[in-house]
């Protein structure tokens, strides 16, 4: 087994093809481990106690915090041990308990999200993001790393990038795909392919940092409706017209990029008996499906 130190083996882990934003909270979450280890450190040599002194000591961090801090340092040590320098992780049994709560509701108004929408409608790249959130209900990170060449507007698809990293297909309406080509006619020519790019003084012509979206956002509703709602909002408005309307669960874990129906669940709380009541009355298991149910279950955006 090779030698290697933790700067070395954490070099080439930051190398990998991940989402421009990832590969930040990465380089920054773990570059801050190595410096209270040792980066010279031979890796093989770094063990559990190490670690867990660490994260134990990392800082007044909310227990959520901390919770990403263990799981990017365990992504990082599995790693090393998928390519060989490790034969087992030192932080396999890294764990932190967070106090279950009860989910929240911090959906945006739909009110609040139809007047940020027609306020930007002279601005083509916010009305074009603005769209692309709502339609695809994805997270300000996978807005960001949307690329030209990952984008479809005929099949009115694109490939965006999960919270973790992995790549993922995302659907959107006619009116978003309109809103892009809009904004692609005149978006400036610049030396990098993503679709959002910063208009202001501060990183010019860039690649739009999710920050930055979120930024753009939270102005925007402070200014429409005096409260700042930020892009999260937006998915969990989606999250619940397609719920809403009695789309599977299923489905909507499949829209909103979750591995699970578990985290897709509080969009089903009291409005679940409505919709069964609902679909009750549509629904006959003796008779053909009603065109009703059937042009449900075909819509892939909200009108």
């Amino acid at each position: 087994m090779p030698t290697v130190s933790l700067q070395n083996a954490l070099d080439l882990f930051l190398l990998v093809d991940r989402a421009p934003a990832t590969n930040r909270h990465y380089r920054y979450t773990l570059t801050r481990m190595a410096q209270a280890i040792g980066p010279k450190r031979n890796i093989a040599l770094i063990s559990f106690a190490d670690l867990l002194d660490y994260t134990s000591n990392i800082g007044d961090l909310k227990p959520t915090t901390r919770r990403e801090y263990v799981r990017v340092i365990k992504t990082f040590f599995n790693w090393c041990t998928k390519i060989g320098y490790l034969q087992v992780s030192p932080a396999h049994q890294l764990y932190v308990r967070v106090p279950s709560t009860e989910p929240t509701d911090n959906a945006m108004p739909p009110e609040i999200l139809a007047a940020i929408i027609d306020a930007s409608k002279y601005h083509p790249r916010n009305y074009a993001l603005l769209h692309f959130i709502k339609s695809t209900a994805c997270r300000r990170g996978g807005a960001s790393s949307l690329r030209i060449p990952n984008l479809h507007l005929n099949e009115r698809a694109a490939k965006i990038y999960k919270k973790g990293g992995s790549p993922y297909r995302v659907e959107f309406d006619s009116e978003t795909a309109n809103a892009l080509i809009t904004w692609l006619s005149v978006r400036p020519n610049v030396d990098h392919d993503y679709v959002f790019i910063s208009l202001g003084s501060r990183n010019h012509l860039q690649p739009l940092k999710p920050s930055g979206i979120a930024s753009i956002i939270k102005k925007l509703s402070k200014k429409v409706c005096g409260v700042e709602y930020g892009p999260h909002s937006i998915r969990h408005r989606t999250a619940h017209a397609y719920a809403e309307r009695g789309v599977p669960i299923t489905v909507v874990a499949a829209k909103l990029g979750h591995t699970s129906t578990r985290h897709t669940e509080r969009y089903y709380p009291q409005g679940t008996h409505k919709i069964l009541s609902a679909l009750a009355e549509e629904i006959d298991p003796a008779n053909p499906p009603n065109s009703k149910i059937i042009k449900l279950f075909n819509r892939v955006s909200i009108e």
